[in-house]
């Protein structure tokens, strides 16, 4: 029969290895749009991340301008500009995995363009031979196949094939107009990213440039602080003033706990006042300032240090000595980032000029947990206070 013929030729599986590839491309579609939402996803909150820590930038930036018309403020300028420093670095940290994944997008669109490219062609070919096929044959009508069938049951197996071939046609046409508007997007989806990462290369740039400027500033400040009798004399009045605010945050927090009894209190072995002498250190490192009336080791002038300074590597954990609650998270003057550990009993531990703060007011923290990092300085500051009496740390610390 004439449907055997039209059965053993290549058309028929031509048909089938099309619908095969459109239903191919439809699942893969899909999935390609799942991994495009998680992506854009996880952009936007890339982007939200870089405008807050930037804004955050650009807040101190004023801030520091407007300091800078008056004499004195050494404290605070140098606070803004070490803040800045540790959110730059963040920031251009950021920037750098951003310009990465938009490298990566744009290596992986191009391929994706090249493969709709050859998709595109592999389709139009086929249509250009069909066409062809047609325009030669002067194309295949249901009247044709009514007069050459031999048979009713010939004229079914006509037209049913008939119906496949402008079926698949029809749907080639479609495939093509559907790869062409894919093959558009993904060129426009690579001219912005292209656009995006040109965007963020003159921002690091620039970030960079201004991180510079503010390293700079800050040694300019300090070495103004150290070598004028006159910056130096405000800068401890600063210093001394900011000690006082710390002393009257830890009353008013002293008193808050006692009025709310929620104070912590530890029994037996574990009792703070019972670890005198064996208290781990707070982080590795070396003592660069202890105890008492000193030289600053940061800002060189004659100052009360009501604990000790140690020395580590940037980054570093800064771990809790012993159990307790965390009664304060903040920022200080002359201190940076610091977190206050209530032990019971009176007993408190201060850790300053911290980079990062890992715990929250009101957490419960066990000896050895973590407090927070090292900062851009590499000191931490570390002090002991039981009631408003500040406690020498060295005499606390174990041995090493």
């Amino acid at each position: 029969m004439v449907w055997k013929r039209f059965s053993g030729s290549k058309i028929p599986y031509l048909i089938a290895g099309f619908f095969f590839v459109a239903a191919s491309i439809a699942v893969h579609g899909g999935k390609a749009s799942r991994v495009r939402g998680a992506e854009e996803k996880q952009l936007k909150t890339s982007i939200d991340r870089l405008a807050s820590i930037k804004k955050e930038i650009e807040t101190r930036r004023k801030k520091i301008r407007e300091l800078e018309k008056t004499e004195g403020n050494y404290l605070a300028r140098l606070e803004f500009l070490e803040s800045n420093i540790n959110s730059s670095r963040k920031y251009l940290a950021l920037l750098s995995v951003r310009i990465d994944t938009a490298e990566s997008t744009i290596i992986r669109l191009t391929d994706s363009v090249q493969v709709a490219k050859a998709m595109l062609v592999d389709r139009q070919t086929i249509m250009k031979r069909r066409l062809r096929r047609a325009y030669m044959t002067g194309g295949a009508s249901p009247f044709m196949a009514l007069f050459m069938a031999k048979s009713p049951l010939d004229i079914v197996y006509r037209v049913r094939y008939l119906e496949e071939v402008h079926r698949y046609d029809r749907d080639l046409a479609v495939q093509i107009d559907s790869t062409k508007n894919n093959l558009n997007h993904k060129k426009e989806a690579f001219e912005r990213v292209r656009s995006r990462l040109a965007r963020l290369i003159a921002d690091k740039k620039d970030e960079q440039g201004m991180l510079v400027k503010e390293e700079q500033s800050r040694k300019s400040l300090l070495e103004n602080v150290r070598s004028k009798k006159k910056s130096n004399q405000l800068l401890v009045a600063e210093l001394e003033a900011a000690q006082r605010e710390l002393n009257e945050v830890i009353r008013k927090l002293q008193n808050r706990s006692k009025k709310s009894g929620l104070q912590l209190r530890p029994s037996g072995k574990s009792a703070f006042g019972r670890q005198k002498g064996s208290l781990p250190w707070p982080v590795e490192g070396e003592l660069v300032a202890r105890f008492g009336r000193i030289v600053h080791p940061l800002y060189q002038t004659v100052t009360m240090n009501n604990g000790v300074d140690i020395r580590s590597r940037r980054g570093g954990q800064v771990r809790c000595v012993a159990d307790g609650s965390v009664m304060y998270t903040g920022s200080m003057r002359g201190l940076g980032r610091i977190v206050i550990v209530d032990h019971g009993d009176g007993y408190l531990t201060i850790y300053a000029r911290l980079e990062t703060i890992e715990c929250t007011t009101g957490s419960k923290l066990s000896a050895g947990g973590t407090v927070g990092s090292v900062g851009s300085e590499s000191q931490v500051h570390f002090e002991i206070r039981q009631a408003a009496e500040s406690l020498d740390p060295a005499i606390w610390l174990g041995k090493r």
